[in-house]
């Protein structure tokens, strides 16, 4: 669930609620000197015009601006305009010990109070004026982000003048929770008829159990327990300038004024210790985690099973993220052929990558064999662990990656989207995730790759969505293994 739409507030906030302003006040900024204007910093490629700073209160800030190669009509299009992503990171350890569900709480309460100068009705008025191109927010797995952009013609503070507005408030005393509560309750309950998402579901509540990762498990219960309290104490930990990081796509603008003008807007923003100041985040103990691994459902709508698998990789700071990432797209295309092409055991298999602060090996398939499949399957990851990958393997998937980079992420849209990503998902992977992606891949050998195997194919956690009871009596003992 990333966000509710308004329509779910117009029971949940008082008139008093809509006239509530900030509490927050902004103090006068103090100007930037020459000296930090020395310490903005070019980075990318060769052809990039990508610059970095960190301002005084901590926030750090990207400008993308058009590459030199760029020269199409479609690429100066996309550069006129402007686009801003204000990204909060540190989501995981900020919801530590608070009930899951306090996210969305926070991120709709933010929206949707009015500000000093902004509610929502505003915006809107904004938007269909045309002063904005678009305004959106999303509490994501891992960080909480406001995208807002204009047209050339168009080109005003509101860009700076909203996310301000949005993120200088007090969280209200008399909001209705029962009401906000049983909106996210009736929209999860929509949620369960995408089975992809219910399978998933299912495998994640014992995945995720014991981690860090438990606060993406929201439930109807769960939700029980937001509160004020609750709401408050995340707005603390996580709208923070610490982990604060802003991304400017777009020409309009040099380093210096985008230093300015960010400035201006969000010195208010105050950095203070916190409860977690002191947290790690570690790798897995896998003798923490939960040792119950299967959970079903029944849904008498589909006539095939859907069955999504979790197991814990390598934290996402590590060096061993690429070697798991090709070790996931190997054995995806191993089930391809010998649970779906050689056995004829599903309709669709993959595997592929989810990245929290630790990253997760996920595995989706659809199938009307629910035990010759999943034989197929374990047969499959046993022998990538006690075979390991072929030259042919490895060849396959750089081959494959050469091309889709050249193809899509090397120019474009898709270039900035793989910038994007790099700074969203990754803290300190701008080089090793963008600049030298490619590198990064091609240069990874077979035993990287198998190491990652023998070491993370294991602690496997199933989620079943069948079409009936006949289906789970006739499922065999040690089917959903937890290791293979």
């Amino acid at each position: 669930m990333k966000k509710i739409k308004l329509f779910y507030f117009i029971s949940i906030l008082t008139i008093a609620l809509l006239l509530l302003s900030s509490s927050g006040c902004a103090t006068t900024p103090t100007k930037l000197d020459e000296k930090f204007y020395n310490s903005i910093k070019r980075i990318g490629t060769d052809v990039d015009s990508i610059y970095y700073f960190k301002l005084p209160n901590g926030i750090s800030v990207y400008l993308y601006q058009q590459p030199k190669n760029e020269t199409d009509f479609e690429s100066s299009t996309l550069y006129n305009s402007l686009w801003i992503s204000y990204i909060f990171k540190n989501l995981t350890v900020s919801m530590s010990g608070l009930p899951a569900g306090t996210q969305y709480a926070l991120s709709d309460i933010l929206y949707y109070i009015a500000g000093k100068k902004y509610d929502p009705d505003k915006i809107e008025k904004l938007y269909n004026a045309g002063y904005l191109s678009t305004i959106n927010y999303e509490m994501a797995e891992d960080y909480y982000r406001i995208n807002i952009s204009s047209s050339p013609t168009y080109f005003n503070s509101y860009l700076t003048d909203i996310p301000a507005d949005i993120l200088n408030k007090s969280i209200p005393d008399n909001l209705d929770y029962k009401a906000l509560i049983k909106s996210y309750s009736d929209f999860l309950k929509k949620k369960e008829y995408d089975l992809n998402w219910l399978a998933y579901r299912l495998a994640e509540k014992n995945a995720f159990q014991n981690t860090l990762h438990s606060y993406l498990i929201d439930t109807p219960e769960t939700y029980s327990r937001i509160s004020k309290v609750n709401v408050v104490t995340l707005y603390k930990r996580l709208i923070q300038p610490k982990n604060l990081t802003i991304i400017i796509r777009g020409n309009k603008i040099n380093p210096q004024a985008a230093a300015n003008i960010i400035w201006e807007k969000f010195a208010f923003l105050k950095n203070s210790s916190s409860d977690i100041d002191k947290i790690k985040i570690t790798e897995i103990d896998p003798s923490k985690l939960n040792k119950k691994n299967f959970a079903y459902s029944i849904a008498k709508d589909t006539k095939n099973s859907l069955i999504a698998g979790y197991f814990p990789g390598p934290l996402l700071e590590s060096n061993e993220v690429a070697p798991f990432v090709v070790a996931l797209n190997i054995l995806g295309k191993r089930l391809f052929i010998n649970v779906r092409i050689k056995n004829n055991g599903a309709y669709q298999i993959d595997a592929f990558p989810y990245f929290l602060k630790q990253t997760w090996g996920n595995i989706l398939y659809n199938t009307t064999d629910v035990n010759n499949s999943m034989k197929n399957v374990r047969l499959t990851i046993q022998q990538l662990k006690n075979d390991g990958i072929t030259d042919e393997d490895l060849e396959g998937f750089k081959n494959y990656l050469f091309t889709v980079y050249y193809l899509y992420q090397s120019y474009g849209k898709d270039k900035f989207n793989l910038f994007y990503n790099s700074v969203a998902k990754y803290d300190d992977g701008v080089d090793s995730f963008y600049v030298n992606y490619l590198n990064t891949y091609l240069n990874i050998n077979k035993e990287s790759v198998n190491n990652v195997i023998k070491k993370y194919f294991n602690y496997f956690y199933w989620g079943l969505v069948a079409p009936d009871e006949k289906t789970i009596k006739s499922i065999e003992d040690g089917l959903f293994f937890y290791n293979p």
